[in-house]
């Protein structure tokens, strides 16, 4: 059962194998937020390990071009050169792993979540939304089949800076409509993904014993 289309046609490419129907991932619609906690001033956030493949250097790099300050979340082995490719701009600000109070915090307040390298889905993106928070990401990403460009995100059609560059300006531009983005969020909820998942399990369990009865 893969968690997007992208994974299936994955499978597809590498296993020859027609997989089940995609059953997405659910996000935990009862997000809560801490408003007591300081404020900063506008940001963007990255919130993920910090490896090659998640591509934050992009988004370092374009928060430098740009003068915009991005808020770095997490560790990985990646810190020691993101951190020395952010060197002498204040505006990249590192904060390690911390509370998911504060997580939730910082994506409930940032002005956008940014999220250049491919992933088979990005439940994040998901997180954001449940916040009201648009996402600026890779279209290919398996979490961009839920979401929708210039509604709840801003599709970037390339791994790069220039692209990041310019989904930043164009983010600028729109006038979001939250209350829109956390309904469109919360229809993919435990709920949904439940009784998705017990519909695929059970009809895959009639197929095996009719097939098994056949066979006997």
């Amino acid at each position: 059962i893969p968690i997007s289309n992208l994974v299936k046609s994955r499978i597809k490419k590498y296993y020859n194998l027609s997989s089940a129907e995609t059953i997405y991932p659910p996000v935990n619609t009862s997000l809560r937020v801490n408003k007591s906690q300081k404020k900063i001033d506008p940001y963007y956030l990255s919130l993920s390990r910090l490896v090659s493949y998640k591509k934050v250097n992009l988004s370092i790099q374009a928060a430098i071009e740009l003068n915009k300050t991005l808020v770095v979340v997490g560790t990985g082995a990646q810190e020691k050169n993101l951190k020395k490719l952010s060197k002498g701009h204040k505006n990249i600000i590192f904060t390690g792993n911390i509370s998911e109070d504060r997580v939730n915090y910082l994506l409930a307040n940032c002005k956008a979540l940014i999220m250049p390298g491919e992933e088979d889905f990005g439940i994040t993106g998901l997180e954001a939304s449940i916040l009201g928070k648009p996402v600026i990401v890779f279209y290919k990403s398996g979490v961009a089949e839920l979401l929708k460009n210039g509604i709840d995100s801003v599709f970037i059609k390339k791994e790069t800076k220039k692209e990041i560059v310019k989904a930043i300006k164009k983010l600028e531009t729109i006038n979001f409509d939250t209350k829109l983005i956390k309904s469109r969020a919360k229809k993919h909820n435990t709920e949904k993904f439940k009784k998705e998942f017990e519909q695929k399990i059970l009809k895959s369990w009639k197929e095996f014993t009719e097939r098994t009865l056949c066979h006997t």
